[in-house]
């Protein structure tokens, strides 16, 4: 078996034992349940992303796209994290039209989402505003949170040092989604909706 075989497997088994382990969590009375829960799923996703960024470096992975509804991948994303939003009382509401549609990889997208959901939550966000609209014959997806912002200025990602895989996930992903000689792209920036920060994904 290749080296690099073997850590892909690896990280799969690890994401399964920890699924296990996080439905153990969610159904306990411990007074720390909610430590665990936010510490769980962080990993989980951070697993998550680490696979399919290994698999897109490695070729294996390609992009599926199909002609959905943009909400779709809204939905699933606070879907995949609601346990975890109830538990903290976060607010969470989707923004966008039943009738927007876009060219996208759904399950792709929804890491990215649901990665940008985590971070909002353990940037102390209180309300998370998910979206997703046609732009520039673009489809672009955002996630705005009154956690606790970046500052004044849009985050240049190229200089940012120790980007969480989170973020370097969704730079690959968007890049990773090509079409008409354009390129995805990704933006963080303060979110003039709600105060905290607010993540762009940008799709051609």
């Amino acid at each position: 078996m290749q080296w690099s075989e073997l850590v892909a497997n690896h990280l799969h088994d690890l994401k399964n034992r920890l699924g296990v382990l996080m439905q153990q969590i969610d159904s306990s009375q411990d007074e720390k349940k909610l430590e665990m829960q936010q510490s769980s799923r962080q990993i989980h996703d951070d697993l998550i992303a680490l696979l399919t960024l290994f698999r897109l470096e490695q070729q294996e992975l390609r992009v599926d796209r199909y002609d959905l509804p943009l909400s779709d991948a809204l939905q699933e994303a606070a879907g995949r994290e609601e346990v975890l939003l109830k538990a903290s009382g976060i607010e969470l509401e989707i923004d966008c039209s039943a009738a927007a549609m876009g060219f996208y990889d759904r399950p792709l997208i929804v890491s990215v989402l649901a990665h940008g959901i985590l971070n909002a939550i353990h940037a102390g966000a209180s309300r998370i505003v998910l979206g997703a609209e046609e732009q520039d014959r673009c489809i672009c997806f955002s996630i705005d949170d009154n956690g606790k912002g970046l500052g004044s200025k849009q985050v240049d990602l190229s200089e940012m040092k120790g980007v969480g895989v989170g973020l370097r996930l969704g730079e690959e992903i968007a890049k990773a989604h090509r079409r008409r000689g354009q390129t995805g792209s990704i933006q963080l920036q303060p979110s003039e909706q709600l105060g905290g920060a607010q993540l762009l994904l940008w799709i051609p």
